[in-house]
């Protein structure tokens, strides 16, 4: 288990167990960020990780910006390039595509909460600096969670417009123009598992047919039509099948660092099958791994299943430890867990960042 990184809320620095703790300044009378790389650097020596993880609380205002912050500084000063987030393998091929030109309707056509709300700005912010930079440090998004259906987009754009389709998968072909157009369709339905695996099975049985068909993207569509990862909110089936697409996917691009943003529950120490936990045990990463997992204060959850949004002021039994180690003048303060011992909190993370999500109200 590592070191740390960390974001907080000032215009000055103020100091908590000896360690500086505020690196990131709020812009006024606004819920932007203004982010401290120097500070950042006081606290992390980033060259000695090679997997940094970030756990997600999936936040509205805080999140979207400081991840933007976060890679233009990994990428600036350590080259770090590769990005993985909580996003399905067709959703990472759109986001990448609208890091190439730019063009807005492609985030239009993933249903994501990474394509809501600020994230469009990140999204907007990401492309425009990557446009000045070298191809061999442009941002490259990887996805390892199941398919959303933005996979029938990505099978309908990736066939070419005059291809033959043969007869026996003409039914094939038109469900997956009709599914593609679909907007009322989304994962957790019954009806996407079906469609889905109706095409999955055509694959398998008519491999060398979808060979043909799609070409030089038939890379894409066979790691998107093989991907095991269940549709399901349960952590732990998912994480089983995240390793295995991680290590692939570092494995064939020869990846040697990269961050990680994911739900805190994925990457929990405790949980013996977290991505975190699972690394330790790659030669490539041992002892080479940062996990810092946030704790949110007055925040509005994309995670939150209801018919309306809701504000929530803490998560669940985390007001006493946020009152007692967030640094009330900062938007966010870093605590590293050695030196937190309620909850054994040390087990589920290097470091905490606690930080307020929504300073001002719409």
């Amino acid at each position: 288990m590592g070191q740390i990184l960390f974001t907080g809320f000032l215009f000055f620095t103020s100091t908590l167990f000896g360690q500086t703790n505020c690196v990131i300044g709020n812009a006024e009378n606004s819920n932007s960020i203004i982010y401290n790389e120097i500070e950042v650097d006081k606290i992390i020596d980033f060259t000695k990780y090679n997997a940094i993880f970030y756990g997600e609380g999936h936040v509205r205002d805080f999140e979207p910006e400081f991840k933007l912050n976060f890679i233009k500084h990994l990428n600036n000063k350590f080259g770090v390039k590769d990005i993985f987030m909580e996003i399905s393998y067709s959703a990472a091929y759109f986001y990448n595509l609208y890091l190439q030109s730019g063009n807005s309707q492609i985030l239009s056509d993933v249903k994501s909460i990474y394509s809501i709300g600020k994230y469009k700005s990140f999204w907007f912010n990401l492309y425009q600096f990557n446009k000045i930079k070298p191809d061999s440090l442009k941002t490259i998004i990887h996805g390892i969670d199941f398919e959303r259906t933005e996979v029938f987009k990505l099978l309908e754009n990736l066939k070419p417009r005059d291809i033959l389709i043969p007869e026996y998968l003409k039914n094939t072909f038109n469900d997956i123009s009709r599914l593609s157009r679909d907007t009322s369709l989304f994962a957790f339905d019954k009806p996407f598992e079906t469609e889905f695996s109706k095409i999955k099975l055509a694959l398998s049985n008519h491999e060398n047919d979808f060979k043909l068909i799609y070409g030089h993207h038939f890379k894409t569509i066979l790691s998107v039509l093989n991907n095991k990862t269940p549709i399901t909110v349960k952590v732990i089936p998912r994480n089983k099948i995240w390793y295995k697409n991680l290590i692939e996917i570092v494995a064939e691009n020869n990846i040697e660092r990269f961050i990680g943003f994911f739900g805190a529950a994925h990457l929990n120490y405790e949980n013996s099958t977290s991505l975190s936990v699972k690394l330790e045990h790659n030669k490539a990463f041992q002892g080479h791994i940062l996990n810092i997992t946030g704790i949110y204060h007055h925040f509005f959850s994309y995670g939150y299943i209801g018919s309306t949004p809701k504000i929530f002021e803490y998560g669940k039994n985390e007001k006493e430890i946020y009152d007692k180690y967030a640094n009330k003048n900062c938007r966010a303060t870093l605590v590293s867990t050695e030196k937190i011992h309620e909850k054994n909190i040390n087990k589920k993370a290097d470091y905490i960042l606690f930080a307020k999500d929504i300073v001002v109200e719409y």
